[in-house]
């Protein structure tokens, strides 16, 4: 569920406890307010500058919640480019408590990094370079949209807002990390999925890497084991699969799916495809069930490694994003995560597709 009306207003009273602020008006429109000289006092560090602007309570509430507001008020110099509040209501409400969570604080902390040069750049400076380099260790693009300076996909809406210990640009939407520019590759060295085992029958080809894209599955028939660990802590969900196709004499096929439980945001259950459709029979074997699942169109964002719980939010941020961008398209079933590759591949030849599955809205819901 998306920030409304009514949310919006608690979620800006929790920014003023973490922050000392109270709930006053934070809808002063940034880019119409031309009076600015508050906002430049030399003596004052980002973060204060952050606090005396009212249009960044959210922001403030995730510094403090990842412990950078310290960071922010160091000697730097620092380029911060500042979503707004508008900017953090296009999170869903229920990401971004989960990543105010302690669990969470590495995520958290490099979404915000990824926001922050340690240079004090001018915008004049920013609008000569096609990528800044960001605190979290990954490259942001600098591009143009008609008269318009964008980074990334947001838009940068005011700039230099000079602070103390560096400058200010603010921008109206939240940066994902994006992993398709964080090292360029040479002509020829674009990484390809490699997959171990024949795709189920009908199955789109993996990727491509970090683009997000609309795809297309047809029906298709899996065996399904719920998520569980030993007492070691171990998943045994794999084995559960792999005995039940071994003792069916089924064929191992890639992808393997994983889906996440919207309300603890673990994986709930681990699933193994059949070649076809028409391969052994549906119902229940032991702890493995045997389903049909229907055809389906999912958004979907390729990538690349570990499929760490990070990893998965972050990719999940990002396609929630784009959900709230793409009005036509509502969300309709839980996460899901395909993975390609065994344990036995190396972890930078990993490849895994994080999709969350669509419908289109109707004449009324639009």
């Amino acid at each position: 569920m998306f920030l409304n009306a009514k949310i919006k207003p608690v979620l800006l009273c929790v920014a003023a406890a973490f922050t000392s602020l109270g709930c006053e008006n934070s809808h002063r429109d940034p880019v119409q307010d031309h009076d600015n000289t508050h906002l430049e006092k030399q003596s004052h560090t980002i973060v204060d500058v952050a606090k005396e602007a009212k249009i960044f309570n959210t922001l403030l509430a995730v510094v403090k919640a990842a412990d950078l507001e310290e960071t922010l008020q160091g000697k730097g110099p620092f380029t911060v480019f500042a979503p707004t509040d508008e900017a953090f209501s296009k999170i869903p409400a229920d990401t971004l408590k989960t990543l105010l969570q302690k669990e969470n604080i590495n995520t958290l902390r490099e979404i915000l990094l990824y926001h922050v040069v340690a240079e004090k750049l001018p915008a004049g400076k920013v609008l000569k370079m096609k990528h800044l380099d960001t605190v979290a260790g990954k490259k942001v693009k600098i591009w143009m949209q008609g008269k318009m300076a964008m980074i990334n996909d947001a838009t940068i809406i005011k700039t230099d807002i000079d602070a103390s210990n560096g400058i200010v640009h603010v921008i109206d939407t939240v940066l994902i990390p994006d992993k398709a520019i964080e090292k360029p590759k040479k002509k020829g060295q674009a990484f390809k999925p490699f997959v171990e085992a024949p795709l189920p029958k009908g199955y789109p080809a993996p990727g491509p890497l970090d683009k997000i894209v609309v795809k297309d599955y047809p029906s298709a028939r899996i065996a399904v084991a719920k998520q569980t660990q030993n007492w070691l802590g171990m998943n045994t969900s794999f084995m559960q699969l792999f005995r039940h196709i071994k003792k069916h004499d089924i064929s191992m096929t890639s992808p393997v799916q994983q889906v996440r439980d919207p309300e603890t945001k673990r994986m709930k259950n681990m699933g193994f495809y059949y070649r076809n459709i028409t391969q052994g029979q549906l119902g229940q074997d032991k702890t493995v069930e045997v389903q049909d699942q229907k055809s389906g169109t999912f958004v979907s964002v390729g990538q690349r490694g570990r499929t760490t719980e990070s990893a998965i939010d972050i990719a999940q941020m990002r396609l929630e994003q784009w959900l709230s961008q793409n009005k036509k398209f509502k969300q309709d079933g839980p996460l899901r995560v395909l993975g390609y590759n065994s344990p036995f591949v190396l972890p930078q030849n990993r490849f895994f597709e994080v999709q969350i599955p669509v419908a289109l809205r109707s004449v009324q819901e639009n």
